[in-house]
């Protein structure tokens, strides 16, 4: 199907205004359409519709509609790009102006949770512990996302996403106490200290916990 250039680019010119206008507010440099020189080298070929820079707060935006019937990365694809990269973020907006509330994600498949899961695990076995285990931690919360009706599927606390795991039925009293220290580890982690490292086992006890959360 031809995709009429011109329309996407009047759909996207409001809500780049006020994404814009939103993140430059709260002390942000916003760059719309990036070049090379602009992104660190871990994009690779990928440039996104927007970038917003902050010392270790650096969001990548990335325009639904703007990617509507272009070949190129998967939103999944793009989203590995930062596994590992503690001062960026990847979100997808599909307009709106608040750039610290992140967009509701669509709900993932189990498939789809499953398969990143093994991509996890591999990324465990070769060493990358501390971004498998972090990346584990959001495929607890996709998998709350799926049973929890009640959810509006904003980002919630590890200690939310296991409180309310239990509560459904999802995760045994068991796992869920095995998971409270390792919560802790988790935010160590993405919170800068870069000698926090999850051994084999604990890397492991999140593994499982997402495959009883997904049972």
């Amino acid at each position: 199907m031809a995709v009429n250039t011109q329309q996407m680019i009047e759909a996207n010119e409001l809500p780049m205004d006020r994404v814009r206008e939103a993140y430059v507010n709260q002390g942000f440099r916003f760059i719309a359409y990036p070049g090379p020189e602009d992104l660190p080298s871990f994009f690779g070929g990928y440039r996104p519709d927007a970038v917003a820079l902050k010392a270790g707060q650096n969001v990548a935006i990335q325009f639904m509609r703007s990617r509507m019937g272009q070949p190129g990365l998967s939103f999944e694809e793009i989203s590995r790009l930062f596994v590992g990269q503690p001062d960026w973020r990847f979100v997808v907006r599909h307009g709106g102006a608040d750039p610290q509330a992140s967009s509701v994600p669509p709900l993932a498949s189990e498939a789809a949770i499953r398969k990143q899961l093994k991509d996890l695990q591999d990324l465990g076995r070769k060493g990358q512990r501390r971004a498998a285990f972090v990346m584990g931690w959001s495929l607890l919360e996709a998998a709350l996302h799926r049973v929890d009706e009640d959810t509006d599927h904003r980002p919630r606390k590890p200690g939310t996403v296991l409180e309310s795991l239990a509560r459904l039925g999802y995760l045994s009293p068991e796992r869920e106490v095995q998971l409270r220290p390792l919560a802790l580890l988790r935010n160590r982690i993405v919170h800068g200290d870069i000698t926090a490292e999850p051994s084999v086992d604990e890397l492991e006890v999140v593994f499982r916990a997402i495959d009883e959360a997904l049972t």
